[in-house]
């Protein structure tokens, strides 16, 4: 049986967790401006290299917010409670054999 005490710890682990998801949004977008700043100082936006930059830290970016608002589409939880019980039902199928 789950008490309140362990509901309060899930869910404030999940708001720290969104927290720190919202800090990596808002260190991004500085970092993105200050890279358009510089790019645009230094090479007057010839090139787009930073674009290659950008990109990367998005990808891994998306990658995180999808798996801590649950978009995770390849090993999400019905996947993982899907291979838990096929290998609990290959186990017992291999146990009975003699």
């Amino acid at each position: 049986m789950e008490t309140n005490q362990d509901k309060y710890a899930r869910a404030a682990a999940r708001v720290d967790a969104i927290r720190n998801f919202y800090w990596k949004v808002t260190k991004l977008l500085v970092f993105i401006l200050s890279l358009l700043v510089f790019h645009y100082f230094i090479y007057e936006l010839r090139g787009v290299w930073f674009i290659w930059i950008i990109g990367f830290v998005s990808i891994g970016l998306v990658a995180e917010g999808a798996k801590l608002f649950g978009l995770n589409l390849i090993f999400g939880k019905d996947w993982e409670r899907r291979k838990i019980e096929a290998e609990m039902l290959k186990e017992d199928s291999n146990s009975i054999r003699f």
